[in-house]
């Protein structure tokens, strides 16, 4: 189980952040360090002064609480479907069910009809699920987007025709948050939506999906490259600018160097479905 102290401790390492920085006029070291080791607890005015001082609502905080309770989570059940792993998907959906009709809490009624997608996509059953419509609503509704919203977008666009992707990329642009941690969760979700895009042929909004990554104070490596790689990919597609092209092989090219196989692979693909540009 993890505990309230420990889940800060965590994001704390996650965005870089000393523990000086952390505490200053809030708690002595001692008194945090016993903290996160669920040794003394603090008064809620100082709790929620770490957590505006981590830049994190108390409702996001909430969220990374209950995913990491949660006996499944999505991570299990991803790596699970990408083993292709039927009967242990079956297995997880039964124990889903006791799950949600124990705690009774949205997350555990999406990872229900998650693993009940992936389990017919594995099955090759193509009829409706009607249940998607739950998932929708709920990011339709909601008034902010945190990274639970964010994460749940990222695993569920396989299970949303195009139109409703368009939909909910846009309810992204103007409600989400704009995340200090977890940036490479956010670019996915972005990277997800472009690709679909580019194989659909459709660059409306293209810029807005790439301005709203601008405007992320982007931190972490990965993320920067994949930042880079979709302005030149805008530059190419978009304003028809040749040196684009030539600018996102030399990065490639730059990545195989590093040996960045998975990511050298997934610029790779992407590149190979851009269209062709007149001379």
């Amino acid at each position: 189980m993890t505990y309230y102290g420990e889940l800060i401790n965590q994001i704390r390492k996650q965005k870089n952040l000393s523990v000086s920085y952390l505490t200053e006029g809030i708690l002595s070291k001692s008194q945090y360090y016993k903290f996160i080791a669920n040794t003394s607890e603090i008064s809620i005015s100082k709790f929620d002064k770490l957590l505006a001082r981590l830049a994190i609502s108390s409702n996001e905080f909430y969220h990374l609480y209950q995913e990491q309770q949660q006996i499944i989570t999505l991570p299990v059940i991803m790596k699970t479907f990408e083993q292709q792993d039927v009967s242990t998907l079956i297995h997880l959906h039964t124990q889903l069910e006791q799950q949600y009709l124990e705690h009774n809490n949205i997350q555990d009624h999406h990872l229900l009809i998650i693993t009940t997608a992936l389990i017919k996509r594995l099955q090759q059953d193509t009829s409706p699920n009607p249940d998607t419509l739950i998932i929708k609503k709920y990011l339709l509704n909601v008034e902010v987007w945190s990274y639970y919203e964010i994460s749940l977008l990222s695993n569920t666009l396989f299970m949303f025709d195009y139109s409703d992707v368009q939909l909910l990329s846009q309810q992204l642009i103007s409600k989400a948050k704009k995340l200090t941690f977890q940036q490479n969760s956010l670019v996915k979700i972005i990277s997800n939506l472009l690709i679909l895009k580019i194989q659909h042929n459709d660059y409306r909004e293209f810029d807005k999906l790439i301005n709203y990554l601008k405007k992320c104070n982007i931190q972490t490596l990965e993320a920067q490259i994949l930042l880079y790689f979709w302005q030149q990919v805008y530059l190419y597609t978009v304003l028809n600018n040749k040196d684009a092209l030539n600018n996102l092989h030399h990065l490639v090219d730059y990545l195989k160097q590093l040996q960045i196989a998975p990511l050298v692979y997934l610029l790779e693909n992407i590149i190979s479905q851009l269209p062709l540009q007149d001379s």
